[in-house]
């Protein structure tokens, strides 16, 4: 077990972390740069970054149209957050790693479980070693459930006895939730309200919630970029805030330390182990983890913490460039002072942007389409109609389904930001949020072919629409940043 500690940081007085420039913190301008420019070369779609060194912000940008401040769904991140709910309730005596998961479902007794159910602790659900051969639930599966979730789990037929193998599933992060509920009484967003969130200031938070009350532990809940860096910066400093030791320096140390290899998995970054709901690689460093890129990396021995948002199929691809241009290059001491590096660095930051600066456009069938509705051809995603409204500096997109109209509207050449219904599930990894919001904008690709944007500012998603007008057809196509795989087929309409 390292003995490296990390001196606790303090907040300004807008409860942020206080800036500092990279030199001042031992590492250079030209360093983070050469990652930023790593990021551009290989494509990976990063939202948002922030990096501390020493308890300081040394970095911070996002790329438009998103935003730092946004409430980013986290998915799997949630799960270290969960474990951490575990850890308070371990160290308030409320329950210990070798209890019987079946122990605190006396109501579920008669059902009809395996038998190897019986062995199953908390320590193996902590550890993904339930005994599942594979991910039994989460967001694409259990999401729509009305039904209780901790029944579907108990009832489930285990492959392994518990305890002997590793596979991911979201299922045992959810009966950790519902097993701090159990024992506490509360939703574990509320009971880590006053004992961490309060503490580190994390506000406004959101997390979902499963039909019997539970928070979903495995995902669903909300953090803005510095949210999942201050969380990462209490880790980082062993549960230690601001004086005040909140969670038992040994919880955080096996929470965040080799529990269980994982040297079978099919990517390098996973294949180091894992710990109590985070993956441990490398150095002591050890990662929070959600799909599509949400991240918070700990790095102790370089006393930093990184935190992400992304929209990547494979959130693992950017650990490699941490590797090669940042982990290397942190100093002991501070630099001398580099301005024209560091003001280069801050103004890139500043002007960080996804997609490149349109012109505005214009084609003269946007007169002939504009207000003309298209019956859609019949198809798997349930669309009636469409409709296109142009003006001169943007377009209302409005889709009639099942559930009525759903509208975006996006500039021309510019971004437009407002609350949509727009369904999106299939390709968006089951998530369709009641308060979802798009950024949009749209761009004439030539005389006949209409090409929309739609982003999603809290989600990682962003969606491409190519609408070709042919004669009184159209020819409609839309599909995501990530899953391609689930690219959703043309459809044709026709005027009505």
């Amino acid at each position: 077990m390292s003995n490296f500690t990390v001196p606790a940081h303090e907040l300004d007085e807008n409860n942020c972390f206080h800036r500092s420039t990279p030199e001042a913190e031992g590492i250079s301008s030209n360093a983070i740069q050469a990652f930023l420019d790593g990021v551009k070369k290989e494509k990976l779609e990063l939202h948002s970054l922030m990096i501390l060194r020493n308890g300081k912000v040394i970095t911070e940008g996002a790329w438009s149209p998103y935003e730092l401040e946004t409430k980013h769904f986290m998915f799997s991140l949630s799960k270290s957050v969960t474990s951490t709910a575990v850890g308070f309730a371990v160290s308030e005596g409320l329950l210990s790693l070798d209890d019987k998961v079946v122990s605190f479902f006396p109501e579920h007794s008669d059902l009809d479980m395996d038998e190897k159910m019986a062995s199953m602790t908390v320590r193996h659900l902590l550890t993904m070693t339930s005994g599942y051969i594979e991910n039994i639930s989460g967001s694409l599966i259990w999401s729509h459930k009305k039904t209780s979730w901790v029944k579907e789990f108990l009832q489930l037929p285990l492959t392994y006895a518990p305890g002997t193998h590793f596979v991911y599933n979201s299922g045992s992060s959810h009966m950790l939730s519902a097993i701090v509920t159990k024992v506490t009484g509360l939703p574990i967003s509320d009971y880590l309200k006053p004992r961490l969130f309060d503490k580190i200031k994390i506000e406004n938070y959101t997390w979902d919630k499963d039909p019997e009350g539970n928070n979903t532990g495995g995902w669903g809940i909300r953090f803005s970029t510095e949210d999942i860096a201050k969380f990462g910066q209490f880790y980082l400093q062993k549960g230690k805030w601001e004086g005040e030791q909140i969670l038992p320096v040994e919880w955080i140390d096996q929470a965040t330390t080799y529990q269980v290899s994982t040297a079978h998995l099919d990517k390098e970054p996973r294949q180091q182990g894992y710990g109590f709901q985070f993956w441990v690689s490398h150095h002591g460093v050890y990662r929070a983890n959600g799909a599509f890129g949400q991240t918070a990396i700990m790095l102790p021995h370089q006393n930093t913490v990184i935190a992400i948002t992304a929209g990547m199929d494979q959130g693992e691809d950017v650990i490699g460039l941490i590797w090669e241009h940042l982990y290397p290059a942190f100093q002991s001491s501070p630099l001398e002072e580099d301005t024209a590096a560091y003001e280069q660095l801050q103004e890139n930051l500043e002007n960080l942007s996804l997609f490149p600066a349109v012109p505005h456009s214009s084609s003269v069938t946007a007169e002939k389409v504009s207000g003309k509705k298209y019956q859609m051809k019949a198809n798997g995603d349930g669309i009636h109609t469409i409709q296109f409204d142009f003006s001169n500096d943007e377009c209302l997109f409005t889709m009639e389904d099942d559930a009525g109209a759903h509208t975006i509207r996006c500039g021309i050449g510019e971004w437009i930001q407002e609350p949509t219904s727009m369904p999106g599930a299939i390709i968006h990894h089951m998530q369709q949020p009641d308060d979802l919001t798009a950024t949009a904008r749209g761009v004439w690709e030539n005389e006949k072919t209409f090409v929309m944007t739609w982003t999603y500012h809290n989600m990682p998603f962003s969606d491409t629409v190519t609408c070709h007008f042919e004669g009184n057809k159209l020819i409609f196509r839309r599909h995501s940043n990530v899953k391609r795989h689930l690219d959703r087929p043309l459809i044709i309409g026709v005027q009505e």
